[in-house]
Formats: structure tokens, C-alpha cells, sequence
């Protein structure tokens, strides 16, 4: 297969935080790229023929800055049958912690966002990998957020 851009706008700083940002689904030929853009705002494109096209970007964070993501899809939890794309999101101008998760099997259908942490105390204005949020579902289908605070 050929190189394929997926978004020329998408952070290309990976290097530097620690999150997970391509989800794959189990047919093999959906995926979803989460990414950034040079404005800050969280979004993603998804494929659904095994990432030889990609579709447009799709906003999900407008409103705030940013600085960090992860992602947890819930197949990755040995067992689990459920189909959620969760997300933990540092919000770099007030270090706030954010949840939120997208449905696949409903449209890409996005619940409300949640806040985990209200607080001044995560780093999300620094440079380094540790300053991420890292979601994952336990066996018991327990959402566990971790991050860093100064």
C-alpha cells in the first residue's frame, strides 16, 4: 500500500507525550487517527476501508486548549464486549482533566464531557512524556484516569 496522509494539520509531535492515538476496531477496517491541530482543539478522522482513504476532520474538544490525550478502546480490555472509545483529556489553560467517549455502533455519537480533575495542580504546561493522562478499562469494566500532578 501506498503512503497515506491522514491530516497535514495533526500535531506531528508524537515524540513527545505518551498517549495512544490510532484506534482499529475489530473488523479490521475501521479505524480512528485522534490528533490535535494547530489550533489545539481535539478531533479525529476515521477510515473505513483499512486506511487507504480517510475521512474528513471531526471536532471534538472546540472550546478548550488541548495539551495532552489518551485513548482506550474498550476491546482492549481482555473480555470486554463493549464498543466505547474513551478519552482523557488535559485541558492545558486551566489543567483540568476531562472524560468523554465516542460510540461507534451509534453514529460516532459523543457523550457528554465530564470533568475527572478540577484542579492547578496537573502539569499540562510542560514539555515531557510523564505529563500525560493514561485511561484503561480494568477486567471488572472499572475507567481508570492517571496524571501527573507538580
Amino acid at each position: 500500500m501506498a503512503d497515506v496522509t491522514v491530516r497535514a494539520d495533526g500535531n506531528n509531535r508524537h515524540y513527545n507525550y505518551r498517549h495512544r492515538d490510532v484506534v482499529q476496531l475489530a473488523d479490521k477496517l475501521t479505524a480512528y487517527s485522534y490528533a490535535y491541530d494547530g489550533t489545539s482543539h481535539m478531533s479525529y478522522n476515521k477510515t473505513t476501508d483499512g486506511g487507504a482513504n480517510w475521512g474528513s476532520k471531526v471536532n471534538i474538544q472546540n472550546e478548550d486548549f488541548v495539551r495532552r490525550f489518551d485513548v482506550w478502546y474498550d476491546k482492549w480490555t481482555p473480555g470486554d464486549t463493549g464498543n466505547l472509545i474513551h478519552m482523557a483529556i488535559l485541558e492545558s489553560d486551566t489543567d483540568d482533566v476531562w472524560y468523554i467517549n465516542l460510540d461507534p455502533d451509534d453514529s460516532d455519537a459523543l457523550s457528554t464531557k465530564k470533568q475527572v480533575f478540577d484542579g492547578a495542580t496537573v502539569n499540562g504546561s510542560q514539555n515531557h512524556p510523564a505529563d500525560c493522562p493514561t485511561i484503561w478499562k480494568d477486567k471488572a469494566g472499572n475507567l481508570h484516569i492517571v496524571f501527573p500532578t507538580q
